[in-house]
């Protein structure tokens, strides 16, 4: 496993515990009805998997060799969907746990004996990575949930309003609102004084 800094990481304690057999998960005789003795397990595997929302499971059944092979794959599957669909229940989401029923085909104990029987009859939970393959050295590290609020999303600038720029000259050699440069101002500024008005003829001087 591989956390955020890229360097191999052991599995979680708590994880380890529910990888490979899970002893403790029992059946009831050709049967895929859990048996109530297994429930306080599965409720523990429950917690670890709401602790590590990331974890992803393949649960696979298996039978002994005892009875035909096509009843031992059907059964060893269904046992594995029983347990599943009690995970599900109990709030792991769905997509979360893969099922499948290898039947007597890998067993780890001796056939021959009662005891290598009863060990070939069981449960194994194996982690597997987001794209459903059995997780292997360089599968993300499951990191357990944060119960913390999550922070406030920053406030969005409010939008600008686009600022004319005025040339420095602008306005520099204009004359007050209603004042009269006198000519040499003007000249000196660059401006032209409004002409004078023309001057009113006396009533007097009139033909």
């Amino acid at each position: 496993f591989q956390d955020e800094d890229g360097c191999p990481d052991q599995v979680p304690a708590a994880v380890a515990k529910f990888t490979g057999v899970i002893t403790g998960i029992t059946f009831k005789v050709k049967s895929a009805d859990i048996r109530p003795s297994s429930f306080s397990l599965l409720k523990r595997a429950v917690q670890v998997m709401k602790d590590y929302p990331t974890v992803r499971i393949e649960i696979s059944g298996h039978t002994s060799d005892e009875g035909k092979r096509d009843f031992n794959m059907k059964l060893s599957k269904e046992r594995a969907d029983s347990v599943k669909a009690y995970l599900v229940s109990a709030g792991i989401e769905e997509n979360r746990v893969s099922t499948v029923g290898y039947g007597p085909d890998k067993p780890i104990a001796d056939n021959k004996s009662k005891g290598g029987k009863e060990k070939n009859r069981r449960i194994e939970f194996r982690l597997v990575s987001q794209a459903g393959e059995t997780a292997g050295s360089d599968a993300p590290m499951p990191t357990p949930s944060s119960s913390g609020p999550a922070p406030a999303p920053e406030p969005t600038p409010a939008p600008t309003r686009p600022t004319r720029v005025k040339s420095k000259d602008a306005g520099k050699n204009a004359a007050p609102k209603g004042e009269i440069l006198p000519p040499e101002t003007t000249k000196k500024r660059g401006l032209t004084s409004p002409a004078p008005a023309p001057a009113k003829e006396d009533a007097a001087t009139k033909p």
